[in-house]
């Protein structure tokens, strides 16, 4: 797989306002934008930095697909790396998908020993 990232188109129409923040919201429901978050190492990027960081996490976490870098019309895809000195723009090579079952199956593993320790308690009580 190319290296690719989905990044803000540098010139948006007038309405785009309209559709960032729902675009953005999207975006991060459906990925992982933990880096923007206060502290994070992607916490210091722009309004433009952090939606392109959400636009491509989305497109990363579903196999680089290009129907998955649109966010109607306000997103492209570049090969140029987006990333600055403290923030990194993933490139997730492997299916996104694998990894967000990596990520479920990890969940069923701590329901099973939360599960396995509610049955102790309630024979010893």
């Amino acid at each position: 797989m190319h290296k690719k990232w989905c990044v803000l188109k540098s010139h948006l129409p007038k309405d785009a306002q309209i559709y960032l923040a729902k675009s953005v919201d999207y975006a991060c429901s459906r990925s992982d934008c933990t880096a923007l978050g206060y502290g994070s190492s992607c916490n210091h990027l722009s309004e433009r930095g952090n939606t392109s960081y959400a636009f491509n996490m989305y497109y990363q976490f579903n196999n680089q697909n290009s129907l998955d870098c649109d966010f109607q019309g306000l997103a492209m895809v570049t090969h140029n790396d987006p990333s600055d000195d403290k923030c990194h723009f993933p490139l997730m090579i492997a299916d996104g998908r694998k990894v967000m079952l990596l990520h479920k199956n990890l969940v069923y593993i701590i329901l099973a020993v939360l599960q396995g320790f509610l049955v102790v308690l309630l024979l010893v009580s």
